[in-house]
């Protein structure tokens, strides 16, 4: 395999590649890795974003091969397509598009010349590389109840009644193979939700039965904007689930606290993604204006689009 070193403008000889750099047909795909820092889709304009936009594009190179330790290497970083071979020694493309470099099946012969874009030199240590970290990694069988912290609720306050005679397991994110949630008696369970239910709903039970009354401070209502709800037992399952399960509740209310400690940073990123979306809408009422002013102007009453 022969390369011409610095592409087809550069001065300079030919770099002689052994055949045992060439990657194999079926390892080309994990050689680079492209992507787009777009909301469009990959394949959409993609020759005007070269073209015009270029920084919103990006491209790794990957190296599949089991590199040796404690080893130099020279690595080449050329086509493998052979329209790109062609045009890169500034020759005529041609063939089809998805034709490679060297023959479908076979590792590249001697003779073939393929311009090399970069090159560079890099060695290798002993050890420290990512999968050597991994090989690292022993199992282990841990115990059903990892991940898991015994919650007291026999006294949960405000007036309710024990939700529970005996701890309840919270589980964390990451649990056990073979733990399960611990099993609550369905008495004591209905005896506290309905209990909770009440005080979660009491402000507006008060508000229905005279609009002019103080607001009542109760717990709050986890994802209720989420939601669409005020009160507990008519909306959807999963917000009664968060609600009414002192498990759930702490979960919610751990989350709460994220949410209004790093509140400035969401809003700003909120704003972020929303991007140009005022001044778009913005732009839509104005062609809105115009055009019911055509229309008026030239008789037609109809009624404007919305």
């Amino acid at each position: 395999l022969r390369a011409r070193v610095g592409g087809p403008n550069a001065a300079g000889g030919d770099a002689h590649i052994g055949r045992r750099a060439a990657p194999s047909r079926g390892r080309l795909g994990l050689g680079a890795h492209r992507s787009r820092r777009s909301h469009d889709h990959i394949g959409r304009d993609l020759r005007d974003a070269i073209e015009n936009r270029p920084h919103t594009l990006s491209s790794r190179l990957l190296c599949p091969r089991w590199l040796e330790a404690k080893t130099v290497y020279r690595a080449f970083l050329v086509p493998v397509f052979e329209r790109g071979r062609l045009a890169g020694l500034g020759e005529a493309p041609s063939g089809q598009w998805n034709a490679l470099s060297w023959p479908r099946g076979s590792p590249p012969g001697p003779g073939l010349k393929l311009p090399v874009y970069y090159e560079w030199r890099f060695g290798t240590g002993i050890e420290g590389d990512f999968e050597s970290l991994v090989r690292k990694i022993e199992p282990r069988t841990l115990p059903p109840t990892f991940g898991t912290r015994t919650l007291d609720v026999s006294a949960p306050g405000t007036g309710l009644p024990p939700a529970s005679n005996y701890p309840l397991a919270l589980r964390a994110a990451l649990t056990g193979v073979g733990s399960s949630p611990t099993a609550w008696e369905t008495a004591e369970k209905a005896t506290f939700q309905s209990g909770l239910t009440a005080l979660l709903n009491m402000s507006k039970r008060l508000k229905e039965a005279d609009a002019t009354a103080d607001d009542v401070v109760t717990p709050p209502l986890y994802g209720q904007w989420h939601a669409a709800e005020d009160e507990v037992g008519t909306g959807p399952t999963w917000f009664d689930d968060v609600n009414l399960d002192p498990r759930h509740r702490i979960a919610a209310g751990a989350g709460t606290q994220v949410v209004q400690k790093e509140q400035r940073q969401l809003l700003a990123s909120a704003w972020d993604q929303a991007g140009k979306t005022a001044e778009v809408n913005d732009m839509l009422r104005r062609a809105q204006m115009a055009r019911w002013a055509c229309i008026t102007a030239r008789g037609r009453p109809e009624v404007p689009e919305v």
